[in-house]
């Protein structure tokens, strides 16, 4: 079992912690470490592709307070499904899984970091030690998909030093399918959605202490994707529940995508992310701050019925002219005018699906 760490001691760290909150269930989330916070073990396997995908945990530790040592909070479980070396620093692809967070097991998986040799610690007033660990005698950690969880988190979290100005912790916790009342799941990081549907993300606000105002802005990367509701989130209150939704257009079939191999026609599949920022109003004169958050990445199936339907429409315009040539002749020729129309009904589809390019 992996652990992988992340501090609060710069914005950029505490941005990794509340993403790895935020998103939903198999979403992919990176974390970056210099090789001198790795592990013996870990830097020897991040040279060795072959050990993946690799269970891990993602936690929190709390460094602010040099009197004591640090104290390690578990949020989530994730798979390790890609690692790449850059340099002195690697970056790893982390798929999210359920929260481990419980107060008795927590408790457990401190002590148990707390004495680890390698886990950081404070001398003489630095805190020294690493960040991606391995141990096979980590304590089993319950795995729970539930609100409750979320909220425990904030509890703990919320209330360290760390996060004392965070106006905003929220949980995207699914996107459902309102045409077929089912959750859409992800795999390898993406969210499979049907063409002409209609979705909704569910965003769940949870703060441990009345921070006033805080606002989600959500942006569409593709023409495929345009929202039903209003694209900026505002919570009030320390609690909240609130819906996003959004349609689906209807990208067509291209002709790369019909004629390729299962592993390619996932390649070539349309495309599209909704970006996710947190929107705050700073200074005398308001102005208001956008700062990305994440992205959530779809892959949009080809919408094969607008596509025939397209083509047919488009060889029946072909047809036409050697219709009337045929008509003028003076006598009808049915098999002549079979051949004719199905012909241009054929080339019709193929000029749609050849002209239209995999987006």
């Amino acid at each position: 079992m992996d652990i992988c760490l992340s501090s609060g001691s710069t914005p950029q760290y505490k941005r990794d912690i509340l993403r790895a909150i935020e998103s939903p269930a198999g979403a992919w989330l990176q974390f970056r470490y210099r090789k001198t916070w790795l592990s013996a073990d870990v830097q020897r396997a991040v040279l060795s592709r072959p050990f993946l995908p690799r269970p891990a945990i993602i936690a929190y530790v709390d460094q602010t307070n040099s009197s004591k040592q640090p104290e390690f909070v578990p949020l989530r479980s994730a798979l390790i499904t890609d690692v790449a070396s850059h340099g002195t620093t690697v970056s790893l692809q982390l798929e999210l899984g359920d929260f481990v967070f419980d107060a008795a097991h927590t408790a457990e998986f401190n002590s148990f970091l707390q004495s680890f040799p390698d886990s950081p610690h404070w001398i003489d007033g630095k805190t020294k030690g690493l960040y991606w660990l391995a141990s096979d005698g980590c304590p089993k950690l319950p795995r729970v998909e539930d609100l409750t969880a979320f909220e425990q988190i904030i509890d703990n979290v919320g209330n360290r030093s760390d996060f004392a100005t965070e106006s905003l912790f929220v949980y995207l916790r699914q996107i459902c399918d309102l045409d077929r009342h089912r959750r859409v799941t992800a795999s390898r990081g993406e969210f499979a959605l049907k063409p002409n549907g209609v979705y909704d993300i569910h965003v769940y606000q949870f703060h441990p202490r009345d921070m006033g105002k805080g606002m989600l802005e959500f942006a569409s990367g593709t023409p495929h994707i345009a929202f039903r509701s209003n694209e900026r989130l505002e919570f009030t209150s320390r609690y909240d529940f609130r819906r996003l939704s959004f349609t689906v257009g209807s990208p067509l079939l291209s002709l790369a995508y019909l004629f390729s191999f299962p592993e390619e026609r996932r390649v070539r599949t349309p495309r599209g992310t909704i970006s996710v920022s947190r929107v705050s109003t700073q200074g005398i004169d308001a102005r208001q701050q956008k700062d990305w958050d994440l992205d959530l990445r779809f892959q949009i199936e080809p919408d094969s019925e607008t596509t025939i339907m397209t083509g047919v429409f488009a060889g029946i315009l072909i047809a036409v002219p050697s219709a009337i040539t045929l008509a003028s002749t003076g006598k009808w020729n049915w098999p002549a005018a079979v051949v004719i129309f199905g012909a241009s009904v054929l080339a019709g589809i193929f000029a749609v699906i050849g002209i239209k390019k995999p987006l």
